[in-house]
């Protein structure tokens, strides 16, 4: 059966297999054989651990949702948990109390020093979570997964900091010691590095007037010379710098500000639009926590009914729903409110709309009738005798208003 996992036992020389036939293999490298095998799982096993304090304390984890600890010294099993979705990856952090386990779209938290108490659920990603690692001196932790997000957690409150997109699938990762490049396995077979770049602010130089320039020249107006003011421009904005960047989630992040949104509602809206020119507003808005959603909303439901936003803001609308469609239900009451109250707002303008088409319709027909009730001046065109009437015709005119 395949072998999927294999792990390095810390100061012992010793390996830790965990394969499809439902086993947990330890082997002495030295005299190449098999010392012990755990056979507590019902399913596949894809995950697993080592304790980074005690070496002899591992974790596995199956497709049976089961996450068990062994102890290689008694050989028996000392804790098992339950994650409740099949089991993609497992993790210790460096105090060796707390093990975090991956599968389905959660990520849990366990204390080993309390029999397995849950400690928090992270539920931040759409799809299943395949790998995780751990970043920046162990103060951050990362997870992959197949909605095509890595993101990243502080360790000491587990909420999300920072969300990278993928063009694919995210199966596993890695990230080196000083945390400046980032690598990740995606399932169309290719390797993706991204590398941290840190913005270079260059030095103003300052010209300096030598001394002997400075006592040499004398001043000398001229009445003949024109000074042309010079034309100094501001400081570019932080979306602009962004957008400048190719930076698109961030500068939707800046635009969706309190003070831009409420003071200089045109700024966000020329952002938007900008964002579903280059065709990246669906990568700008993919993967945002709760609160993203939440304001983005907000900003939606202030100004679809403002003529000069309509047409921009539908067009965003109709990506927003693509995106989110399918988790829009899921998401806390308030934004689900937030959702049904744009529902009602789009439903009313839609029958503005057609109220007023049929006012236009109506003022149309009105205008149409009057302008064929109009009189016709016979005396208007002189040159056209035929529709002057005879002298008698004249005098013995009859008309009727009946």
């Amino acid at each position: 059966m395949p072998v999927h996992r294999t792990l390095f036992a810390e100061n012992n020389p010793h390996i830790i297999s965990y394969s499809d036939d439902k086993t947990v293999k330890t082997w002495d490298i030295p005299t190449e054989k098999n010392i012990t095998t755990f056979s507590e799982h019902n399913d596949y096993i894809r995950a697993g651990a080592v304790s980074p304090v005690v070496s002899d304390i591992i974790l596995s984890g199956g497709y049976d949702n089961k996450v068990n600890m062994y102890d290689l010294r008694s050989n028996e099993v000392v804790l098992s948990v339950d994650h409740g979705s099949p089991v993609e990856a497992l993790l210790f952090l460096p105090s060796g109390g707390i093990f975090i386990s991956a599968g389905g779209n959660d990520i849990k938290v366990w204390d080993t020093l309390s029999k397995g108490r849950l400690l928090g659920n992270i539920s931040e990603h759409h799809k299943t979570v395949t790998c995780l690692q751990l970043a920046s001196e162990n103060k951050r932790l990362l997870s992959g997964s197949l909605d095509r997000h890595v993101k990243v957690y502080d360790l000491s409150n587990f909420r999300v900091v920072h969300t990278m997109d993928f063009p694919n699938s995210v199966l596993s990762l890695s990230i080196s010691r000083n945390d400046d490049t980032l690598v990740a396995g995606l399932v169309d077979g290719v390797v993706s590095i991204h590398r941290r770049q840190e913005d270079k602010n260059d030095a103003k130089i300052e010209k300096k007037i030598s001394f002997k320039y400075r006592a040499n020249s004398e001043a000398v107006s001229l009445t003949v010379d024109h000074f042309v003011p010079e034309n100094k421009l501001g400081a570019e904005a932080k979306h602009d710098k962004c957008l400048r960047k190719f930076q698109h989630s961030k500068a939707l992040e800046h635009v969706l500000l309190n003070y831009v949104m409420n003071k200089h509602p045109e700024t966000t809206v020329s952002v938007i639009q900008e964002l579903v020119k280059r065709k990246s507003f669906d990568k700008a808005i993919r993967g945002k926590d709760n609160k993203f959603v939440s304001k983005l909303m907000q900003f939606f439901i202030r100004n679809i009914t403002n003529y000069r936003f309509t047409s921009v803001l539908i067009d965003a609308i109709h990506i927003f729903l693509n995106e989110y469609e399918d988790t829009i239900f899921i998401m806390p009451p308030e934004t689900v409110k937030q959702f049904l109250r744009l529902t009602q707002l789009l439903e009313e303008e839609i029958d503005l709309g057609n109220d007023l088409a049929a006012l236009q319709g109506a003022m149309y027909m009105l205008m149409s009738s009057s302008t064929t009730a109009e009189k016709v001046d016979v005396h208007e065109d002189k040159k056209n005798t035929l529709l002057l009437p005879s002298e008698d015709a004249q005098k013995n005119l009859v008309v009727n208003i009946a």
